[in-house]
């Protein structure tokens, strides 16, 4: 679903969980280039996970036709700026990102990075503020101003953490509405050249003077059967020569509704870990290492 804000044109954490994700899309088999390079993950003076994204793009991930559209358009404009702003319409450049855990909303946002040949800087907003509330207004503004220009892309996560402490009667009232309207000016002041994404789980507690500043938002739900099983098939294709039997997708992708790529992800890589274990135990040469539909099985009946 596409939510459009207020007198706009119609338009769009684990960081470590979603870094072993190849996110393909529904018209692509597969791609084996995508990788991540994340250098200096803790950053000591700001707390900013820097990330290099290398080989990937916007195609690898599996996104609605309605989603895809959006953020099609969003770097269209991006690359042909002049010729919007010339003709009195600045470039989308504040979208909000909501979605169950491990739906693809970070991916994507790496993604856009990549596109837009700028890197991309991911802020966990929870970890800021519980770090030192009273310090946390000052270290919102310090963040904007630095990473606010056409060099970067500006994610923040876990958006969702201002709405929660708002509702927390432990936590200094007025302090959060400092914090609150100084993540308001920011946004409010943040350079057109610039890029923001924000991130959430749970668009509910998103404040709403909040969601009427984001130029588009976009819900990154759970895949569907038909990118469920293309997701497989990318994954499977790796290791072909290892798989025993025909797989079956339609049993696989049915199985897995309801779940999230990480999710998935993570049960693949069992898969690929029992049959590793499996072949050095028994001292066959890895090329006998076994992937079939009985390994999967085993995994999906525990859940």
């Amino acid at each position: 679903m596409i939510k459009k804000t207020k007198n706009h044109r119609h338009r769009l954490y684990s960081v470590m969980d979603e870094l072993n994700g190849n996110f393909v899309s529904e018209d692509k088999q597969y791609n084996d280039k995508v990788f991540f390079n994340v250098s200096d993950f803790t950053d000591p003076e700001d707390g900013v996970y820097h990330v290099k994204v290398e080989g990937f793009n916007l195609e690898d991930i599996s996104l609605s036709p309605a989603v895809r559209a959006e953020v099609q358009d969003i770097i269209f404009e991006h690359e042909n700026r002049d010729f919007f702003v010339k003709r009195g319409i600045i470039p989308f450049n504040k979208l909000l990102l909501y979605g169950p855990p491990g739906c693809g909303k970070t991916m994507l946002a790496y993604s856009i990075g990549k596109v837009m040949k700028r890197s991309v800087e991911v802020v966990n907003l929870g970890k800021l503020v519980s770090s030192n509330l009273g310090e946390t207004s000052k270290n919102i503004a310090d963040l904007f101003s630095k990473y606010g220009n056409e060099k970067h892309v500006l994610v923040i996560d876990e958006f969702d953490i201002i709405g929660r402490l708002r509702g927390d009667k432990n936590n200094d009232h007025n302090e959060m509405k400092r914090v609150v309207n100084t993540l308001l000016q920011s946004i409010d002041f943040f350079p057109s050249n610039g890029f923001l994404i924000f991130a959430t789980n749970d668009f509910s507690l998103i404040d709403d003077a909040l969601v009427r500043r984001m130029d588009l938002t976009l819900n990154i739900g759970l895949p569907n059967q038909k990118q469920i099983r293309n997701f497989l098939k990318s994954k499977i294709i790796k290791h072909l020569e290892f798989v025993s039997d025909e797989i079956d997708y339609e049993t696989l992708s049915k199985k897995f509704l309801g779940q999230s790529y990480s999710f998935i992800q993570s049960i693949f890589n069992k898969v690929i870990r029992r049959a590793l274990i499996d072949s050095k135990r028994n001292d066959v040469f890895f090329k006998k290492m076994i992937i079939s539909n009985k390994n999967f099985k085993y995994f999906l009946d525990s859940f």
